[in-house]
């Protein structure tokens, strides 16, 4: 089997990385295709046993849209049995982090970069791993109360990648839908003693590590496929 990753570099993807290499089960590689590069040091903080030699990288920009993937796509998940979409996690950590907006700033508040990324780069993805005839399993990190009607922007958008996926028929769709996500983030040091606060308010079964949500979705692919 081999795997495809979009959005490997990021702070779910990088666990989510390492969950995959540290399964030995997809023994025809995985495929990160990110913004940047994965570095041994960045995964050797979860595994410092880790072989990455089964990890080919793609780079596809800084700021990717659909149409890069629409072009390159094809040949990157070429191969591939499995697809996993995690982008747009810091949208869910940034909502969560600022859920004390107003419900019209939450809904004006980077619409453009949600759809952009939660949407129609996320279906893309998907789009062209159904094209490649081979992916039986796509899975994506979408977002507790995802709807396509709902008011709130980044909802909204997740909501309807959802349907579109689905509409894909592919054999297994597994679709996350945590909370919140806590983590370490690259954002301003305000930031983070906000989300911080509000991560310290919820209850403990509310709280969604990285880590754990990676090892779901390792375990979801056992379940399935397995």
């Amino acid at each position: 089997m081999r795997a495809a990753v979009l959005g490997g570099t990021g702070q779910v993807g990088r666990r989510l990385i390492v969950q995959l290499l540290s399964s030995q089960v997809f023994t025809n590689g995985i495929a990160s295709i990110s913004r940047s590069r994965l570095y041994p040091l960045e995964l050797a903080i979860y595994d410092k046993e880790l072989d990455m030699r089964g990890l080919q990288q793609y780079m596809i920009g800084k700021n990717p849209t659909p149409e890069d993937l629409e072009r390159d796509g094809g040949r990157l998940v070429k191969g591939c049995t499995h697809a996993f979409c995690v982008i747009g996690a810091e949208n869910i950590r940034r909502r969560t982090a600022f859920s004390q907006q107003t419900e019209q700033e939450r809904r004006f508040d980077g619409g453009s970069t949600a759809e952009m990324v939660d949407r129609d780069l996320a279906f893309a993805f998907a789009k062209i791993c159904k094209d490649s005839g081979t992916v039986g399993h796509f899975s994506i990190l979408s977002q507790h109360g995802a709807d396509p009607c709902s008011e709130d922007v980044i909802l909204r958008a997740k909501g309807e990648c959802e349907e579109l996926i689905n509409e894909l028929d592919f054999p297994a769709v597994t679709i996350y839908q945590p909370r919140v996500i806590l983590g370490t983030w690259r954002t301003s040091p305000t930031t983070e003693k906000v989300h911080s606060l509000l991560g310290s308010l919820l209850p403990s079964h509310l709280k969604v590590l990285n880590l754990v949500l990676c090892q779901a979705v390792c375990m979801g692919i056992k379940a399935v496929d397995l």
